[in-house]
């Protein structure tokens, strides 16, 4: 369970329409390490689309119990309905209708991979909105995670892209956050490393990290 604990946090902050803008913050490529300049994205609209191009699943009724969006692995259904953090897996794979005041998370594994997540992975908060989307690609020599979370409105508020080359490991090797204004401008950016030190920007600028963490709980 600690895995679906640990991506289950991510979706427990349900963001709220505000008037955060990225202002007239001048973000540089060179201000960031070459090995992720490829990867910051100035505004949303140049984030890498949601690898699943067509918008099905966002109604969870359109969820098949089994798939194969990767590849040649033969999928399997997973269904956590709950609250927040407290989700339990259910047992029922066939209906799979939104349930007022009860989130619901929907994700794959594939089979005979002793749980191993893969595809879409998706949730929905108790009023029915789907608050984060996620694409899990495990691949060698490191699995490969997208999460793409929304605002109320639909717009892009946070895409996440980590790395682990352990698919199995409790937390990533690598995680690098970037949270979007509601003009669709970059804000902020976190880069994670297994071993290494955090580091944070904001406006274009570097900060200290309880600097960061106070502008980011600033949002909402």
């Amino acid at each position: 369970m600690d895995r679906r604990v640990a991506a289950l946090l991510l979706g427990t902050l349900l963001l709220a329409d505000l008037p955060g803008t990225a202002g007239a913050a001048e973000w540089k490529y060179e201000s960031f390490p070459e090995e992720i300049q490829n990867r910051v994205f100035f505004t949303a609209a140049k984030v890498f689309p949601f690898p699943l191009a067509e918008a099905t699943l966002d109604d969870p009724r359109h969820w098949p119990p089994v798939a194969g969006f990767v590849g040649k692995d033969t999928l399997d259904i997973q269904v956590w309905r709950g609250s927040g953090k407290d989700l339990v897996r259910s047992k029922d794979t066939r209906d799979l209708a939104l349930v007022k005041g009860q989130d619901l998370n929907l994700n794959y594994v594939a089979r005979g991979s002793n749980g191993l997540l893969e595809g879409p992975d998706y949730f929905w908060s108790g009023n029915g909105r789907l608050v984060w989307k996620q694409w899990h690609q495990p691949n060698k020599p490191f699995s490969e995670d997208h999460l793409y979370r929304m605002y109320p409105s639909g717009q892009l508020a946070e895409y996440r892209y980590s790395t682990r080359t352990d698919p199995f490991a409790k937390g990533p090797t690598s995680s690098l956050v970037q949270f979007f204004g509601m003009d669709g401008g970059l804000m902020g950016v976190m880069w994670e490393r297994a071993g290494n030190p955090t580091m944070y920007w904001w406006d274009g600028k570097p900060l200290k990290g309880d600097e960061w963490v106070k502008k980011r709980k600033s949002l909402g």
